[in-house]
């Protein structure tokens, strides 16, 4: 497969697990409404009464099913992105394989990597050619950080 198919395939795939996070989430919580973004800010805004929102940022991982690890991007081309970047108030990395969505504030995730590199995750390039670098977080461990919600992915 090319590069260009390879990315039209997963934008595809990402773009509808968005949709589908979006509605397990505003479900979840109640949500009057959602409005997606099409900046890389945060993926949706879920609106609620009272006129407050939780602005969400997600990652589908399917490669998680092969490897055990979800990669957390902090960097690419040398640069700020992803989590050290988001804008969201949520990440939410979603998981088909095991039918669960996994919730953190990015600042929590962020902070966590800072007392516990090397323990139990690495560094290591990966997407966009190579030029990202992100921190394999074992699913393991993302399953036991107390600030990490875990929700399991019921269809409607």
């Amino acid at each position: 497969m090319s590069q260009k198919n390879k990315f039209q395939t997963d934008l595809a795939s990402g773009q509808a697990a968005e949709k589908l996070v979006a509605e397990r989430l505003s479900r979840e919580w109640g949500g009057l409404s959602v409005e997606f973004n099409n900046t890389k800010s945060h993926d949706f805004e879920i609106k609620f009464a009272g006129g407050s929102t939780k602005r969400i940022e997600v990652k589908e991982d399917r490669a998680a099913e092969k490897y055990g690890n979800s990669y957390l991007e902090i960097a690419c081309s040398g640069k700020p992105s992803g989590l050290t970047t988001t804008q969201a108030d949520l990440v939410a990395i979603y998981m088909p394989h095991i039918s669960q969505i996994f919730l953190f504030k990015p600042a929590a995730m962020l902070k966590y990597f800072d007392t516990d590199i090397g323990s139990r995750h690495r560094v290591v390039g990966g997407g966009d050619d190579k030029r990202a670098t992100g921190v394999l977080v074992p699913i393991d461990v993302l399953k036991q950080l107390k600030f990490v919600e875990i929700i399991p992915f019921i269809a409607k």
